[in-house]
């Protein structure tokens, strides 16, 4: 994967944050996780506030990525949730 490649990723997960489908919004909060550009920050930091929850558990991801370590910490309620997803990113998130 080029520059360029990972440029235009970085551009459309910047553009998804603001999807009306919440699971791309999710997705593209994740996505601006693992870029771990601190600009990003206060876009994760609102990701928080959004009305679905898959939402909020991305950004809680992302911002403990990014050395976030108190949000780490809320990512310890999601290790026995019901959803799959929810588990593997609380996981993901604080092994980092």
């Amino acid at each position: 994967m080029g520059f360029k490649s990972i440029q235009k990723d970085y551009e459309q997960a910047l553009n998804d944050v603001k999807n009306m489908n919440s699971e791309k919004r999710a997705n593209a909060v994740a996505n601006l996780g693992v870029y771990g550009n601190e600009k990003d920050l206060p876009v994760l930091k609102q990701a928080l506030n959004d009305s679905a929850e898959a939402v909020k558990v991305a950004a809680l991801y992302s911002l403990a990525l990014q050395g976030e370590k108190q949000y780490a910490e809320k990512l310890m309620d999601y290790l026995d949730n019901e959803r799959d997803l929810f588990r593997k990113l609380a996981k993901a998130a604080l092994e980092a």
